[in-house]
């Protein structure tokens, strides 16, 4: 068959059936419409729709997971760093530190300046101050105290050995033996006062003397045995004969000063009176002479 003779035939078809112009297509004209539209669709639109919104849930997503997410979990979560930091750091520290030191300081105030006050300071009041005036009693000054303000008579090293002997009258009058002895004993011409009150009019202050020293007569010496005497208050009168040492210097300073000097006699009974009961005292709580 000739070439003219097969295109007639095929305009023949063409003209009972329809011809498109795209080569290939089952559809003629439809595919045209669903090729470029549904390209569109599914192509640039489904791209915009799958890809930019997709990118933009990427985005979006990267923004949440991302951006958000690392504002929530970083910034957020550096926030809870930095408060956990402020919290067991700065007010941990505070808490533990500032107030550990305050602890610290307050225990020190109350182990050392109030438990220095307590077992300190007031420790030291209670076991120094009070200790000292459980040592001197009740009311009154720490102890008995002797201060003698002039001396006359003297000759040689009587000043020296009256010094000597009022310092050991002094410390021996500061001991627990010797308030003990006052406290325990059984003295009469006391005044009406108990040992308790006498140990208290002992301890009531100082007592300042003068002392002149002499040498006594043989009647003195001899017969009366005169050791001392006071013909004032606070003027007493040693006899050089029998006081030659520091240590009957302050014997007999106890017994002028502290016995009649504060008040007490012995009219009666000479062994049991303050002033003879204070040189029993001294004798037995000084060292030896």
């Amino acid at each position: 068959m000739t070439t003219r003779a097969l295109a007639a035939i095929g305009l023949l078809v063409c003209a009972a059936f329809g011809c498109g112009s795209g080569e290939g297509d089952a559809d003629g004209t439809e595919p045209s419409s669903a090729g470029a539209a549904g390209t569109s669709s599914a192509g640039t639109a489904g791209t915009s729709s799958a890809g930019a919104a997709g990118t933009s849930a990427g985005a979006a997503g990267t923004s949440s997971a991302g951006t958000a997410g690392a504002s929530t979990a970083g910034a957020a979560g550096t926030s809870a760093g930095a408060a956990g930091t402020s919290s067991a750091g700065t007010a941990g520290a505070s808490t533990a530190g500032a107030a550990g030191t305050s602890a610290g300081a307050a225990g020190t105030s109350s182990a050392g300046a109030a438990g220095t006050s307590s077992a300190g300071a007031a420790g030291t009041s209670s076991a120094g101050a009070s200790g000292a005036g459980g040592a001197g009693g009740a009311g009154g000054g720490a102890y008995p105290e002797i201060i003698v303000k002039a001396t006359t008579g003297t000759i040689g090293d009587e000043p020296a050995m009256i010094a000597a002997g009022v310092a050991l009258a002094n410390a021996t009058m500061k001991t627990a033996c010797f308030r003990d002895f006052v406290l325990a004993a059984k003295w009469t011409e006391t005044e009406g006062l108990t040992q308790a009150q006498i140990w208290q009019k002992l301890c009531s202050g100082p007592v300042s003397v003068n002392v002149e020293m002499y040498l006594g007569s043989a009647y003195q010496n001899y017969v009366t045995k005169t050791i001392g005497y006071e013909d004032e208050p606070g003027e007493l009168h040693m006899n050089r004969f029998f006081v030659d040492t520091a240590y009957e210097v302050a014997s007999n300073i106890i017994h002028e000063a502290e016995g009649h000097t504060q008040g007490f006699s012995h009219y009666g009974v000479k062994s049991t009176s303050v002033p003879y009961g204070l040189n029993d005292a001294f004798e037995a709580c000084a060292p030896g002479p």
